[in-house]
């Protein structure tokens, strides 16, 4: 199952720019990079709009579209990361490093970011917070629902199911966050003590494959198959802990091994 993101790339926000810009040189910018998918020059595009244009927006356009602009290109991102178990059942040597350093690659641009040092999916999560009281309900009840859809794939499962709840209650047409809420429920109906919901077969899977790949002490592969498996499954997150203390003995085993 996949939860639901509000999609914000809408004609209302080029229209709201055209009326209080007064001119195209920068709609001609944003849509460039826009139609190039180079998510991070649309977002630096956005930053870098004069303060002026941000005015006269009683419908929050224009954070709306930096926040998924900055949604969008964390998912970008992370659709680029091929299925572990594919690559673990089909691919060769080469995919196989291929996957561990662009799990490195992700794991380094999600701490310092795609501007200002901040990570995508947190730069988006701060912008929709800043409407979560906005008085356009229904762009708050968008700003709801992409927080909680932020939250579900961290596996916040409980802050999550708050979240679109919140979003029904500012605007009750926001089907998006109605589906959301039931999905997140229906989820948490499987939850353990600590509020994680029950694993997914493809997760299960997943730890089932590194703990093969530990016992033959292949421990990269097994840590770098459970992070990049916590892109594709949600509920393979809370085999992150796991996979760093795999990753704790592989270091253990590269410093024995240099001083043998």
């Amino acid at each position: 199952m996949r939860w639901v993101a509000i999609l914000l790339f809408t004609a209302g926000f080029w229209a709201w720019l055209h009326s209080v810009a007064n001119r195209n040189s920068h709609r001609e910018t944003l849509n460039e990079a826009l139609t190039a998918e180079d998510y991070t020059a649309f977002i630096q595009s956005l930053e870098n709009l004069p303060d002026s244009l941000q005015f006269g927006d009683p419908e929050g356009q224009f954070p709306q579209m930096l926040g998924h602009a900055y949604y969008t290109l964390g998912t970008f991102m992370l659709d680029s990361v091929p299925d572990p178990i594919e690559i673990y059942f089909k691919g060769s040597a080469s995919d196989v490093a291929a996957l561990m350093a662009q799990v490195d690659s992700l794991a380094k641009y999600e701490q310092e970011g795609a501007t200002a040092g901040i990570a995508p999916f947190d730069s988006a999560r701060r912008v929709y917070e800043s409407l979560r009281d906005f008085d356009h309900l229904p762009t708050r009840s968008n700003a709801l629902n992409q927080i909680g859809v932020i939250k579900m794939a961290a596996a916040q499962y409980k802050s999550a199911q708050l979240d679109f709840r919140t979003a029904l209650e500012a605007d009750r047409t926001n089907d998006a966050a109605r589906y959301n809420l039931e999905l997140v429920t229906k989820l948490l109906k499987t939850a353990n003590s600590q509020g994680q919901p029950e694993p997914s077969e493809y997760a299960r899977q997943l730890k089932d494959i590194a703990m093969e790949l530990v016992r033959d002490q292949e421990y990269a592969p097994a840590y770098y198959l459970l992070m990049a498996g916590r892109w594709h499954d949600p509920t393979a997150r809370q085999f992150e802990p796991l996979a760093n203390r795999i990753k704790d003995i592989w270091e253990i085993e590269k410093k024995n091994a240099s001083q043998r």
